[in-house]
């Protein structure tokens, strides 16, 4: 029953895993390393996860420990997400395309030069979709302290983005 319980609970939420070490790791190969790591040590005490109330937020919990365990205090250069993360339109014309990808890679940009914390919070919130509650567990910290993270972070983005594009500071 662990077989199928593990490949029915666990093994599906490698993907939101990875893209939470990549954001914390900013190395692909780095934060594939931390997945694997804790799918490892999820199985070694699958005989425990009775006592695992939230199993997502657990194996979320893990990855930002291990990842930040792995980092210490050296900092790892920024690495796109484009690869892994496409939001594209299919009928857009090509000015508004280079203009969204453009955009795009300027928040990828802003949001690594935000906090771990605001970092962390960012991607779980507004790219996984979890809840306060999900990433209060996740990060142990209360339901405040999260909401708090990410206003500050949301508004340091768009006070860079906005003097960014104030500016015309924009690489092309």
């Amino acid at each position: 029953m662990k077989i199928e319980e593990f490949k029915n609970k666990i093994l599906p939420l490698r993907d939101k895993l990875f893209r939470l070490a990549l954001r914390i790791m900013r190395s692909t190969e780095d934060a594939e390393d931390v997945v694997q790591e804790v799918m490892l040590k999820m199985w070694d005490i699958r005989e425990d996860w009775e006592r695992i109330g939230n199993k997502e937020a657990y194996c979320c919990r893990m990855v930002r420990n291990i990842s930040l365990g792995k980092i210490g205090l050296k900092e790892y250069g920024n690495e796109t997400l484009d690869e892994h993360w496409e939001l594209r339109v299919e009928e857009e014309r090509p000015d508004e395309r280079i203009e969204k990808d453009d955009n795009l890679r300027w928040l990828h940009e802003l949001i690594g030069r935000l906090s771990e914390k605001q970092r962390t919070v960012i991607q779980l919130r507004d790219i996984e979709g979890m809840s306060y509650r999900e990433i209060a567990a996740c990060m142990a910290v209360s339901e405040e302290q999260v909401k708090v993270n990410l206003f500050r972070a949301r508004k340091e983005i768009r006070e860079m983005f906005l003097k960014i594009d104030g500016y015309g500071l924009r690489k092309n």
